[in-house]
């Protein structure tokens, strides 16, 4: 792979999706690690995969974008990615919880003597 320049302009090309025909964005960025970042970070996982970088007249793929984001030559401050707790504790233990009482149930006999009283 050639050495990526960072501080070069660069153009981006987005919105192409896998499942549907959406019209091509275009985003101009003054420096590759502005629109590396925006690449990374702002777009959604379906438009990264449909992305080009475009650099002079070198274009990269979402593989190589990523690998320029995760790089330690990468010069801008990377957003902080949120630690999730797992499902499993998230989950309440049921067995100790007891059921709620359940509603009763009006029959028609009953209906009748409301009305009767």
């Amino acid at each position: 792979m050639s050495r990526f320049d960072y501080e070069a302009p660069a153009e981006l090309f987005t919105g192409r999706s896998t499942r549907g025909s959406r019209p091509m964005r275009y985003h101009r960025f003054d420096s590759g690690a502005e629109a590396v970042r925006f690449a990374v970070e702002m777009l959604t996982n379906e438009q990264l995969l449909a992305a080009v970088l475009k650099m002079d007249e070198t274009r990269y793929r979402h593989v190589e974008i990523r690998t320029f984001y995760d790089s330690p030559a990468f010069p801008l401050p990377r957003k902080k990615i949120e630690v999730k707790e797992p499902a499993a504790a998230k989950v309440k233990d049921t067995a100790v919880q007891k059921p709620a009482p359940k509603a009763k149930s009006v029959g028609k006999a009953d209906k009748k003597a409301r009305k009767a009283a």
